[in-house]
């Protein structure tokens, strides 16, 4: 069947919309190679306090590990805020802002919708479960009578 005189699926049509490159992971590392030489040293001097905080992780290994979980953690900190220096940090943290705006917005179910739809499911499946089964015991009766 030919796709003539048919509207496109999106109201958009696709204009208007940069690619999250979702699907092409390799996209990515393309478009990030013409970031600025800063954020790239930037980026790799965020691994520093990571790469050093896991480091003594394990050098202190004779310390209590709440001790060195906060050392870890802090670590981890450090590099997050170095991090979000950059264009891609920006970038994560507006998606971040964006993903919280956006589950404000979702209607969650009620305790009482989400028991009755569970429980639905759970009669669905055991329905579904004694017809294979009582299926299962036909075919092997026929397959029995069939073949003596």
């Amino acid at each position: 069947s030919s796709s003539i005189g048919r509207a496109a699926v999106s109201k958009t049509a696709g204009w208007g919309f940069d690619s999250l490159l979702a699907c092409h992971p390799w996209l990515f590392w393309v478009a990030y190679a013409e970031k600025p030489i800063l954020d790239k040293v930037k980026l790799l001097l965020a691994m520093v306090p990571l790469v050093a905080g896991i480091g003594a992780y394990y050098y202190f290994g004779d310390q209590p590990a709440w001790m060195r979980v906060i050392g870890l953690l802090v670590a981890a900190g450090i590099s997050v805020l170095i991090a979000l220096q950059t264009e891609l940090g920006r970038a994560a943290w507006a998606f971040r802002r964006e993903a919280i705006i956006e589950m404000r917005k979702v209607v969650w179910p009620t305790r009482k919708e989400t028991t009755q739809t569970t429980l639905v499911v759970l009669v669905v499946v055991m329905i579904m479960a004694i017809l294979l089964w009582l299926l299962d015991m036909f075919l092997a009766w026929a397959v029995r009578f069939l073949t003596g």
